[in-house]
């Protein structure tokens, strides 16, 4: 973890006596198990959304930094049982339920 080459590829730039800050390296990472059930980890480092006030902008950094990932939700009932938001385009306009 952490170099060019390996899994998971991580490098910092800047640093100073505590900290070494990323900038540059994998985005999304996911190890995929192909089975009649598909297992799988994933993470998107930087999280979900790119809007400054949204709760899953950097959500996923806390697992980043453990080098942790986190379940994919493949059945049905998975996806609805951890769904937040659905919205639905209707023309032009997106309606959320």
């Amino acid at each position: 973890d952490g170099g060019p080459g390996i899994f998971r590829v991580a490098w910092a730039g800047e640093q100073d006596n505590e900290h070494a800050y990323i900038t540059g390296g994998d985005s999304w990472v996911g190890v995929i198990e192909f089975g009649e059930q598909p297992n799988a980890k994933v993470l998107l480092s930087y999280g979900n959304s790119s809007e400054s006030g949204s709760e899953n902008n950097g959500d996923q950094l806390i697992l980043f930094s453990k080098k942790e990932l986190r379940n994919v939700h493949f059945s049905k009932d998975e996806v609805q049982d951890h769904t937040v938001k659905t919205e639905i385009l209707d023309g032009k306009i997106f309606t959320q339920k």
